[in-house]
């Protein structure tokens, strides 16, 4: 009998929250569950006075932006400003969103001696929800519990943009290995076709992080997590949010819908520790911007043909399928008709399959400041204009600030405002420069 694959996502989630639901969790864990509770309520008050201090506000930015308690009543997804700091803390409902949060609240406010006791606990319980006989092959338990840990803390505290996108390219680059086996395994031919092969989006999450830290001591692992712990002192963000016309946004009314223009912006401030800020912090250079540039826009090309190149497989091995099942003369002639035009749909999958073209610039902010623009031509009915994402990294000191802005204005409105957001945070973290 086939085992039950466990995704990691889901066991991290899932511990996170039985760790403090009751008794299941009780390690002399009723401190611990106190404690937990503390840094969350800690980490939302840090959270509201760093973003109080140093983030801007709407009005600072002219007319028209809101923030998310702000937004028309249909929009809102917090009734009130202490609400949106609460939230950004996390919480241990059963709500995805609100567990990784609270989890990295967690990270952000307790001392070594607390994390050391937590990270232990997380493999013991791990281990209640994995049997030894469904680990991937060659990964301890203890590997297997703080993957998604390290993770999403090398995710989260993150100073760099740079490496986030690094860390994507990686991640396709794994993804699309993967993928391959397991299209050779349902197409191909040979000893290969027919194997089990990664068979769900679960197991190729559970295959890509288990990859990651394969052949690396429980203890190393543990090192690199603290390390990550001591590295941050606080973080805090907003969304700001702006459109020309709200009540079109909320209606039903396609041509109303159509002639909008909106843009939401998160902002993200992240204080390191400046003892160790040199062990996390890198810059982009000129040079290294073009380098950037370059291996994403060839991993995102090579992604995107391989994705066709699967597409064709699985629509010829349809047909295939269906031409050996069919009796009928004029429907076998459907079916070879359709073998015969498969050039004519990989063609068209290679013209409407979405493209991404990315393009990554220095810019003179700070003491160190790029943008990266993913412009995508997603052809979507509802905008006006093509989809368009900027993301920018902008460092003062031991101050780093991401910036995200998507929307669906002109490309030159969207530059123009991420300028905006740029300078306004350039000048309200230049208090960290040394």
């Amino acid at each position: 009998m086939k085992t039950k694959t466990i995704p990691l996502a889901i066991l991290l989630l899932s511990i996170t929250g039985r760790l403090m639901a009751g008794p299941a969790a009780q390690m002399s864990s009723e401190t611990l569950e106190k404690r937990a509770q503390e840094a969350i309520a800690a980490s939302a008050k840090a959270h509201q006075e760093l973003g109080q201090k140093f983030l801007p506000k709407p009005e600072a930015l002219g007319t028209g932006w809101y923030l998310p308690w702000q937004l028309p009543p249909a929009l809102r997804k917090c009734s009130s400003e202490n609400e949106f700091w609460q939230s950004s803390a996390g919480s241990f409902a059963k709500d995805n969103k609100a567990l990784l949060a609270a989890l990295i609240s967690l990270f952000l406010e307790f001392n070594p001696q607390e994390l050391a006791a937590f990270l232990d606990l997380w493999v013991s319980l791990a281990g209640q929800d994995v049997p030894a006989g469904q680990l991937p092959e060659g990964l301890s338990l203890q590997q297997y519990a703080l993957a998604p840990i390290l993770l999403l803390l090398g995710w989260e505290f993150s100073p760099s943009l740079a490496a986030k996108m690094d860390l994507l390219a990686g991640f396709l680059e794994e993804s699309q290995k993967i993928m391959a086996q397991a299209a050779e395994a349902r197409f191909g031919t040979g000893k290969k076709a027919g194997s089990t092969a990664v068979s769900s989006e679960g197991e190729m999450m559970k295959e890509l992080l288990s990859r990651s830290v394969k052949g690396r001591p429980q203890e190393k692992l543990k090192q690199e997590i603290m390390a990550w712990a001591a590295s941050v002192k606080d973080m805090t963000g907003m969304t700001y949010s702006q459109c020309d016309n709200w009540v079109a946004l909320q209606t039903t009314d396609e041509t109303a819908f159509r002639s909008l223009h909106f843009r939401n912006v998160v902002v993200t401030l992240t204080i390191f520790d400046r003892n160790k800020m040199g062990e996390v912090i890198s810059d982009l250079t000129p040079k290294q911007a073009v380098d950037l540039q370059l291996k994403l826009n060839a991993r995102l090309g090579q992604f995107r043909n391989f994705s066709i190149e699967v597409m064709g497989r699985q629509q010829k091995a349809e047909l295939e399928k269906k031409l050996a099942e069919e009796k009928d003369p004029a429907r076998l002639k459907e079916i070879q008709a359709g073998l015969a035009r498969m050039p004519e749909f990989l063609a068209q999958l290679q013209k409407d399959l979405p493209k991404v073209d990315i393009e990554v610039t220095t810019r003179d902010f700070g003491d160190n400041c790029y943008v990266i623009n993913m412009k995508g031509d997603f052809k979507l009915p509802e905008f006006t204009l093509p989809a368009t994402n900027l993301q920018a990294c902008l460092r003062n000191g031991n101050a780093v600030v991401l910036i995200g802005l998507g929307g669906n204005h002109t490309p030159e409105q969207l530059k123009k405002e991420l300028d905006l957001f740029l300078s306004e945070m350039d000048a309200r973290t230049a208090f960290f420069r040394q």
